[in-house]
């Protein structure tokens, strides 16, 4: 054999186990990405389900740490709990109030504070949170209500229950 020849069978030797290599890890999912799970899990409730246009409304959140370890988060309230708070009426939109609007086409921001807790592993933590200004719950109809928390730990997306709120005259 030539050493042109065994070039060309070293190289075609290790396009191969290239290929073989390549399928095997396409063919895999990474374990930490199936296994990843919130590192608490949230509950939302209110104690009126029908409420008059015009009301405040208070929606009752729980936060369980359901990891053995302690857990730090944030709370705030303004642009951020726009954010963590989401509302739709029964056709699936957002009812936005101007100040909603404004910040979600940024023409405008909340100023808010944020402050951090911790939660001990099976601890629950409850708040009284209040439907943010950037909602207009001004009219009549059935809306639902979810809450999200990104989980800085596992890096996910926690979400509540759905509760439904109906808004009479």
């Amino acid at each position: 054999m030539t050493v042109r020849s065994n070039l060309l069978l070293v190289s075609m030797t290790l396009g191969a186990l290239g290929i073989a290599l390549a399928t095997s890890i396409q063919g895999q999912s990474s374990p930490v990405a199936q296994n990843v799970q919130p590192m608490f899990s949230i509950t939302i409730s209110t104690p009126h389900d029908v409420i008059k246009a015009g009301t405040n409304v208070f929606v009752k959140v729980a936060l369980t740490n359901t990891s053995k370890h302690q857990i730090r988060l944030n709370s705030s309230n303004g642009t951020q709990e726009m954010q963590d708070i989401v509302i739709r009426d029964d056709q699936g939109n957002s009812p936005l109030s101007k100040i909603g609007r404004d910040i979600a086409a940024g023409r405008d921001w909340l100023v808010g504070s944020e402050h951090s807790f911790t939660i001990e592993p099976g601890k629950t933590v409850t708040e009284r949170v209040g439907v943010p200004s950037t909602y207009d719950l001004s009219q009549p109809g059935k809306y639902t209500m979810q809450v999200q928390k990104r989980d800085p730990y596992s890096k996910t997306v926690v979400k509540s229950n759905t509760i439904t709120l109906t808004v009479t005259p």
